[in-house]
């Protein structure tokens, strides 16, 4: 098993945002994804790292089945917290 990984770039509204897609090469055809959310001050080596272990966890376990129903939900979800942050963010401070 070779863990890959590439820069992915996509968008939050017009906001142009970057993530590291981990991926087994040795698997064809279709694979799990795994989507982490950084902290506030941008992608860091603890989420990069973190993407490829899971990746590597959810190749090794063939038998389990992946909730691509739960893992869209679970990313709208995290894309709306994100859009909230920003929110307070860029409130005037008082």
């Amino acid at each position: 098993m070779t863990i890959q990984t590439r820069l992915i770039e996509y968008r939050d509204g017009d906001t142009l945002l970057e993530g590291l897609l981990a991926w087994d090469d040795s698997i064809t055809g279709s694979r799990p994804a795994v989507a982490i959310a950084h902290a506030w001050s941008g992608r860091q080596d603890f989420e990069c790292n973190k993407a490829k272990k899971l990746a590597e966890q959810q190749m090794q376990n063939q038998s389990g089945e992946f909730n691509y129903s739960r893992a869209a939900s679970q990313l709208a979800e995290a894309a709306a917290q994100l859009r909230t942050l920003r929110k307070f963010a860029a409130r005037p401070k008082k």
